[in-house]
């Protein structure tokens, strides 16, 4: 067992060939409430957001490179990394850490981001059934 608990975690699980693998599997597992083809883009999706995301956390929001994603593997474990960070990154090498007031300034700083994001998605969404129900079509 390796002693970095990124090892795995920020190594293959956070790829293309990962986001595209696990985007399907949910895609055929969700295929009846979504349809396979959309089911697999959305999921897809989803787990690529979050790569996109951790490739934007660092130590600290601002002029500060990130620490990087291997992207790429398994065709090459070289990191690729952002040039700036967004948002601060999460410590959990221990109990202590995932329970501190860094992390939780953090995650109160990511769900202050994205709470005005969630809001304008459901509205667009309302508006989009909206708009459908009342078409004369």
């Amino acid at each position: 067992i390796a002693q970095d608990p990124h090892a795995f975690h920020q190594g293959p699980t956070h790829s293309f060939l990962f986001a595209v693998a696990a985007g399907l599997l949910a895609g055929f597992a969700f295929r009846g409430q979504l349809g396979l083809r959309i089911g697999s883009v959305v999921f897809v999706a989803t787990v690529l957001s979050h790569h996109v995301l951790d490739i934007l956390t660092g130590p600290s929001p601002g002029l500060v490179r990130s620490p990087g994603l291997p992207l790429l593997w398994p065709f090459s474990t070289e990191k690729i990394y952002a040039p700036f960070t967004l948002f601060p990154g999460i410590l959990h090498m221990t109990l202590g850490e995932l329970v501190s007031w860094h992390d939780m300034a953090a995650l109160t700083f990511e769900v202050s981001a994205f709470i005005p994001i969630t809001v304008l998605l459901y509205r667009w969404n309302a508006n989009m059934h909206a708009n459908r129900e009342n078409c004369p079509v």
